[in-house]
């Protein structure tokens, strides 16, 4: 009797106990979707290469502009990687340009840039067709842009490069030239837009 007693006390002290205390709620935090999926890294360099380019038109040459290739690269990792940001090109002919005043600005915005991506043995690049007519040698300093959604910039290295004018935007000597008549000659199509600064 006297241990049938002492066990149904031992009850109603745990029964008390647990009234007092309440049932506790165990919070798990799970990771959401989005943070488990791998992240593109984020660039902090770039190389840019620029070689001469001439477009035809009916076999005759007719656009003079740039042939340019961007990759980005993230820390010290040689692979370059992809990239979402908007592309800045600069082209300065001195000493009537300057960095700050370019005669060629080119904006390519984040949203359009992967329609320049290409993949080859290298990596991740980026290709844009940057047209600069010009009637005459042109030696200019380019350099690429990157404006990433941070709002941190990254530069490339500035590059010498020296157009000629293609056979098609030669044009007379000034005194030969009937300037009511002329038009700027139009861009070729899936080219780069330049937008000149005044």
């Amino acid at each position: 009797m006297k241990r049938l007693m002492k066990m149904t006390s031992l009850v109603g002290v745990g029964l008390i106990l647990v009234m007092s205390t309440g049932c506790a709620t165990l919070t798990v935090k799970t990771p959401s979707f989005a943070s488990i999926l791998p992240r593109e890294p984020e660039p902090t360099q770039m190389v840019v290469t620029v070689q001469p380019s001439v477009l035809q038109e009916g076999g005759v040459p007719k656009h003079t502009g740039m042939m340019c290739r961007a990759y980005f690269f993230a820390g010290k990792d040689p692979v370059p990687v992809k990239v979402v940001a908007d592309w800045t090109c600069i082209a300065y002919e001195a000493p009537d340009g300057t960095p700050e005043k370019p005669q060629g600005l080119y904006r390519v915005a984040a949203a359009d840039l992967s329609t320049h991506y290409r993949k080859d043995v290298v990596g991740d690049s980026y290709v844009f067709w940057l047209p600069y007519e010009t009637d005459r040698p042109a030696p200019l300093q380019v350099q690429g842009r990157l404006k990433l959604a941070s709002g941190k910039e990254i530069q490339s290295s500035w590059i010498k490069i020296k157009l000629e004018p293609a056979q098609g935007t030669k044009r007379k000597a000034k005194e030969d030239v009937d300037t009511s008549s002329a038009k700027e000659p139009t861009p070729p199509a899936n080219s780069t837009d330049r937008a000149d600064e005044d």
